[in-house]
């Protein structure tokens, strides 16, 4: 099934003994049955031809704990995985490291799929909705995945052609405060090897959402923008096209929640009449194709507006707290997280 399925099992078998290594003890019965579970599911949507039941997969029945979400064009593969409770770190990296490597070869025996490296999450859900997630985000990776789910093979049951059950049963309403936190926080960190850097790297040790959005529209003012003044982010590990992308799909994400219309979570679905002008940067066509000029002034427009748009709904922000008009939710601002506590909403 492998081209060296010797080399592969020496490396499968060598990280789950170092990842058995990074856990307590009393936890290695849970950290096998997660590994198993995720490796029998994605068996049952990668392989064809091979007898289940002698693997001891029962295709019919099998518990659905994982699955791929996200842009069904995207090279990189988003998997989220469904714990019991919210494990600790060193827990989530050793189920990590060992299914990373599972999923290297699982996925090289396939020539047909394209495979850069997996993006492993972890979530728990309680009564079909996302109640906690590593990102401290549950209704954007609840919503993600449940419009997503149904864009990928990887969430079938390839010899039935059906899509085994996504965990996830229904939408969530989305909460502008914590989008706009993480937004506006990866903004000003893109800024961190550029001249804008003492302008806005600061801002970030405040405890306040205005000061953050007021500082970043003063920089904007006095420079005639934020990205239309830079050429590059001098990012080594990371292409200046794949951060253009980030930011544009965060900021249109939260222009329509600011608008109050149905969020959109993968790039395709921005490509049209509507956001025309962004669909060289959602692409991440090379610069030297398209207009740069015209892409990073259009979306110095999109932040300015979304910005604008916050100051209005802010209802709480002090304390190092935030709160928007309509969330259900208060956040710490540095922390991003959930301060108050209740179910989400179905839309």
């Amino acid at each position: 099934m492998y081209k060296d399925i010797e080399a592969f099992t020496a490396k499968l078998r060598e990280t789950m003994e170092d990842s058995l290594e990074m856990i307590n003890e009393e936890d290695n019965f849970t950290f096998t049955g997660i590994s198993d579970t995720v490796a029998k599911n994605l068996t049952v949507s990668l392989s064809e031809s091979i007898d289940f039941e002698m693997h001891g997969i029962d295709v019919y029945s099998q518990d659905n704990i994982c699955g791929q979400f996200g842009s069904a064009t995207s090279t990189d593969l988003d998997i989220f995985i469904v714990l019991d409770t919210p494990m600790y770190k060193k827990f989530r990296d050793a189920v990590r490291n060992y299914l990373s490597v599972w999923l290297e070869g699982m996925i090289s025996a396939r020539s047909s799929m394209d495979y850069t490296h997996a993006d492993i999450h972890f979530v728990t859900i309680s009564d079909g909705v996302v109640d906690w997630t590593e990102s401290n985000n549950p209704t954007e990776m609840n919503n993600a995945i449940y419009t997503t789910y149904k864009y990928h093979q990887m969430n079938t049951v390839s010899v039935l052609g059906d899509y085994r059950d996504c965990p996830v049963k229904r939408l969530v309403r989305p909460e502008i405060g914590i989008k706009a936190l993480k937004s506006i926080r990866s903004l000003i960190t893109y800024f961190s090897r550029t001249h804008l850097k003492e302008d806005l790297y600061g801002v970030l040790f405040d405890d306040s959402l205005k000061s953050r959005i007021d500082t970043i529209i003063q920089v904007y003012d006095s420079n005639g923008g934020i990205l239309s003044d830079i050429d590059t982010f001098n990012k080594p590990n990371t292409k200046d096209e794949d951060i253009l992308k980030s930011i544009a799909m965060m900021f249109l994400q939260l222009s329509q929640m600011i608008e109050g219309k149905e969020v959109v979570y993968t790039k395709e679905k921005f490509i049209g009449d509507d956001y025309a002008i962004f669909m060289p940067t959602l692409l991440r066509f090379e610069t030297e194709t398209v207009n740069e000029r015209m892409q990073k002034a259009s979306l110095d427009q999109l932040i300015y507006d979304c910005l604008e748009g916050m100051l209005e709904i802010i209802d709480i922000d002090e304390n190092g707290y935030v709160k928007i008009k309509d969330d259900r939710h208060i956040y710490d601002i540095r922390k991003e997280k959930i301060l108050s506590i209740g179910e989400y909403l179905c839309v």
